[in-house]
């Protein structure tokens, strides 16, 4: 049986503005709601258990279609298992806590989903790696994934602004997955279908307005919070 605690994975594509996200949601969550919050981050870069996908990402392996969805999503697996821990204690430490994440299982789904054409066998692949997480490993549960929806052209444009200082992983302007355009536009479609599968356990906040163009950053912050403090806090929205 999966272990469901108080805990909000941010998801999104690459460039979507998850790790800015999560950032800002921790914050209010502290300052203005008052509650005790572990804040996670997925792949945990430089650390031993998350070697495997550090190379991975950085090519050594092959380009992004070389390796299976199934044993490329083994890496990302083993270092989140090896964190669970972490998260448990949390909780028996902060029963009242709230743990937010930026990027967890659903990541795996979509990115290593994108090598599966047929949607039936890409579902099949989504249950196996769910089960294999939440039950076969004892990984948390997120009881929300709020997933932003950013199309990959912004997408890319986004990457290509991100410090130096954020990709330890790599000495390449984009990894494996951030370089291909196709990539992250079948990734994006694959995010949107995970919340129509999952539609309980996923919420879509889409980066873009009407007319195409990237929506400002506290408007999308605001959706954020609103779901969190409507999932988490049984409250009405907050406008």
């Amino acid at each position: 049986m999966a272990i469901e605690v108080p805990f909000v994975s941010i998801e999104g594509g690459d460039g979507s503005g998850k790790t800015l996200h999560a950032a800002q949601l921790v914050e209010w969550l502290m300052k203005e709601k008052g509650v005790e919050v572990l804040s996670l981050d997925y792949p945990r870069y430089g650390k031993h258990s998350a070697y495997i996908v550090e190379k991975y990402l950085n090519g050594d392996f092959g380009g992004v279609n070389d390796v299976p969805p199934e044993l490329a999503s083994l890496p990302y697996s083993i270092d989140r298992a090896a964190d669970k821990q972490k998260i448990l204690d949390f909780f028996t430490e902060h029963p009242s806590g709230i743990a937010i994440t930026n990027r967890f299982v659903n990541s795996n789904l979509a990115h290593q989903g994108t090598k599966i054409d047929d949607p039936e066998k890409r579902k099949v692949f989504y249950e196996h790696i769910r089960q294999l997480e939440f039950e076969d490993l004892g990984v948390p549960k997120p009881v929300l994934n709020i997933t932003l929806l950013t199309p990959a052209s912004i997408a890319q444009a986004n990457v290509d602004k991100k410090a130096a200082s954020m990709r330890t992983y790599t000495d390449a302007k984009r990894d494996i997955h951030e370089a291909s355009a196709d990539h992250l536009t079948k990734a994006a479609q694959n995010y949107r279908e995970l919340c129509e599968i999952y539609p309980d356990e996923n919420a879509p906040v889409e980066g873009t307005n009407n007319e195409g163009k990237q929506r400002p950053i506290p408007d999308i912050q605001s959706d954020v919070r609103a779901l969190v403090n409507d999932i988490i806090f049984n409250q009405p929205p907050l406008f």
